[in-house]
């Protein structure tokens, strides 16, 4: 029988290679992503989070000591990663934007980290227009969008939208947030905006009839009055 594996790991860009930090993990894990509730409104996920606690007594979590874990610091990418019957899938990918030390004289050493995903960038990002887009739609507008950023998403999946608008950007507030003008592409496409945790961790941005449930339609059903068939009470 197969045994689900959890690891937690940090990104060392000094060599380009994830460390496994799953022993340092101290009680519970706790954390969200998505979409905060289901109202009409709601239509771009919310910032996802993770909140670790780790065992620090050797200072591997203090960063700018020589006990340091190489490239653990501030902004390091950190995921959490399930192995299952020789299947790997990262369910969990952001950045250390958070880092609470504990370092008492007595009893455990500690360190409380909070990694917050993409969607953090795009909540702190401000936005500068160059210029507005005329006869776009909501894939085209994101595009732009993250195009402008310092901190790009790792992978991107847009539909094309169904709605054309004939100006986007035109009210930009000064000091705006790139996710407060997702929100309102969103809101005009009637569609949703959210990160998809799989091994990508991609920026998903659907169109209006993403989630139709109906099918297309392949055929014309033909009235009986139209068809060679009988209907039952013609036999009679």
């Amino acid at each position: 029988m197969s045994n689900l594996k959890i690891f937690y790991e940090f990104y060392d860009s000094n060599i380009s290679s994830w460390t496994d930090i799953s022993s340092y993990v101290l009680g519970d894990v706790s954390g969200f992503y998505g979409m905060a509730n289901n109202d009409q409104v709601d239509r771009v996920a919310s910032i996802g989070q993770i909140n670790l606690t780790l065992n620090n007594s050797e200072g591997k979590f203090t960063p700018g000591t020589v006990t340091c874990f190489s490239g653990f610091d501030y902004g390091s990418k950190i995921r959490l990663r399930i192995e299952y019957s020789n299947i790997s899938l990262i369910r969990f990918l952001g950045h250390v934007s958070l880092i609470n030390l504990d370092a008492g004289t007595f009893g455990k050493r500690t360190v409380s980290i909070v990694a917050y995903d993409w969607f953090d960038y795009a909540n702190n990002e401000e936005v500068n227009i160059s210029e507005i887009k005329y006869n776009q739609k909501i894939n085209e507008g994101v595009n732009y969008l993250i195009s402008l950023m310092e901190h790009q998403p790792e992978f991107t999946e847009f539909y094309v939208g169904d709605d054309t608008f004939p100006t986007l950007f035109d009210n930009v507030v000064s000091g705006g947030k790139v996710i407060g003008e997702f929100q309102k592409l969103a809101l005009s496409e009637l569609s949703f905006i959210y990160l998809k945790h799989d091994n990508d961790n991609t920026l998903v941005v659907e169109n209006r009839n993403k989630r139709n449930a109906n099918s297309e339609l392949t055929s014309i059903p033909v009235s009986p009055d139209f068809s060679l068939e009988l209907l039952t009470e013609e036999l009679v």
